[in-house]
Formats: structure tokens, C-alpha cells, sequence
């Protein structure tokens, strides 16, 4: 049952076994997929809703995954999941897409900020909201400015936002030439 292996994930959360977490979460996100394309028809799924397997829970569980990976260094495993799973369609409650984001914030600071664009597309209007808005304010803190510029750069064309953050760009790109 797919709540019984979401809830041993949190479980296993709890208790710190991030790696044994990570699996369960994994197996989770696999059997969700195919109860949600209709791959998976069982007399509970008649019989009522199950509590994880709902679209409104899924972020939250999303969540625990990528802490998990967080907490034992496997940031590149939480990008490649978080990279294919269709965020926008679980962006139901703000304060989880910027719990989400922020998160993701995270594992760009260990990766790298190239595949900022891909993360970006995955979030509702909302979610890319708070995304941009993140990634600027990072702008201004953070030591890589000109890869964080390079990444905003990439997200979307708007005139006014893309002409501001190309002048400071290219004034980035001068001064660490020179």
C-alpha cells in the first residue's frame, strides 16, 4: 500500500536512517506514478483516498525526500527526482513551494545554478515567483554572483527584470576579467 511505504519513509526520517528513508521515498514516488496514471486499481483505491497519495500531500512528502538527501550529501539524487517530478501540479499551499524552494536553493549552492531554468519551468506562476525572487536576493549575497546572474539570465525574458540583471552581468563579467 502506498501510504504504508510513505509512512515508513517518515518513519525511518524520524529516526535519522536517511539512506533507508531515501529508498522507501523512492519506491513511494514510483507507485504513486502508477496509481496516478491509472497503472494501479485496488479495492482501496476504491474505497476511500489515501492520505499521502493525494496531490495536496505530495509536496510535503517531496520535502522529507529531498531533506533526507540533503542530510546524507546526495544532492544530485535529489536533483535528478526533483528535476522530473511535475512540481506545479502539487504547488497547492505557498508556504510549502517556498519550503521547496528554498530547498532547492540548497542544492544549487553544492551543484551549481545551470540547471536553475529546468527547476524553474517545473513551478506554477506562484512558484516561479518565489523562485526568481530567491535567486535575486542571492544575487546580492552570495559569492558566485555571476553564475547566479547567468542563472536568472536563463529563466524567463522579461524587458525590464533581463535588462537590469544583464547590466549587472556584464559588470560582474568585466570586473572578474580584469
Amino acid at each position: 500500500d502506498v501510504d504504508i511505504i510513505c509512512a515508513q519513509a517518515l518513519a525511518l526520517f524520524k529516526l535519522n536512517r536517511y539512506d533507508e528513508c531515501i529508498e522507501k521515498f523512492i519506491k513511494f514516488f514510483d507507485i504513486f506514478k502508477d496509481y496516478h496514471n491509472g497503472k494501479l486499481n485496488t479495492a482501496e483505491s476504491f474505497m476511500s483516498t489515501f492520505a499521502f497519495a493525494r496531490d495536496d500531500n505530495f509536496l510535503p512528502v517531496l520535502q522529507f525526500f529531498t531533506l533526507s538527501c540533503i542530510n546524507t550529501g546526495k544532492y544530485k539524487l535529489a536533483a535528478d527526482y526533483l528535476k522530473k517530478l511535475p512540481i506545479s501540479k502539487y504547488c497547492l499551499v505557498p508556504s510549502a513551494v517556498y519550503t521547496s524552494v528554498l530547498q532547492e536553493m540548497d542544492i544549487f549552492d553544492k551543484l551549481g545554478y545551470s540547471d536553475a531554468a529546468k527547476f524553474y519551468h517545473r513551478f506554477n506562476d506562484y512558484g516561479k515567483e518565489v523562485f526568481r525572487d530567491i535567486l535575486y536576493k542571492k544575487l546580492f549575497k552570495e559569492d558566485n554572483k555571476l553564475e547566479i546572474a547567468k542563472a536568472l539570465l536563463s529563466l524567463e525574458k522579461d524587458d525590464e527584470f533581463n535588462a537590469a540583471i544583464e547590466i549587472y552581468h556584464d559588470f560582474l563579467n568585466d570586473v572578474s576579467i580584469t
